[in-house]
C-alpha cells in the first residue's frame, strides 16, 4: 500500500495515501463507510505527479479518471453501505465579493 500515514483500531482504519494505490490492496466488499474528498476537477494541484487526479486538462479527462476511483469504491464497499464524497461550489469569480 502507497500510505503515508495511517490510524487504525478495533472500530475504523484511516488512510491517508494515493487512493487508487490504497484501495487496490482492501478486499471486496469489507469497508462500511467511506469519507473522502476529489480534487474538484483541478481546482486545486496537489502534485505535479501524471497520476494525481488535480491535474487533469479538462473536466472530460478528470471524469474518465475519476470513473476508475468510483469502480474501486464500488468493488470495496459493501453493499448497502454509504460513501460520503465532499462537495464544493464553484466560485463564479474569485473577486473577493459575492457578486
Amino acid at each position: 500500500m502507497a500510505v503515508i500515514s495511517q490510524n487504525i483500531s478495533d472500530a475504523y482504519a484511516i488512510y491517508n495515501g494515493d487512493c487508487m494505490e490504497v484501495m487496490r490492496s482492501i478486499p471486496d466488499a469489507c469497508i462500511h463507510l467511506s469519507v473522502y474528498s476529489p480534487p474538484f476537477g483541478g481546482l486545486y494541484h496537489y502534485s505535479s505527479s501524471e497520476r494525481d487526479l488535480s491535474n487533469c486538462d479538462s473536466y472530460e479527462h478528470f471524469f474518465e479518471h475519476y470513473t476508475f476511483v468510483v469502480r474501486e469504491l464500488a468493488r470495496i464497499t459493501m453493499p448497502g453501505r454509504i460513501s460520503c464524497v465532499h462537495c464544493m461550489d464553484f466560485p463564479k469569480s474569485n473577486r473577493g465579493t459575492d457578486a
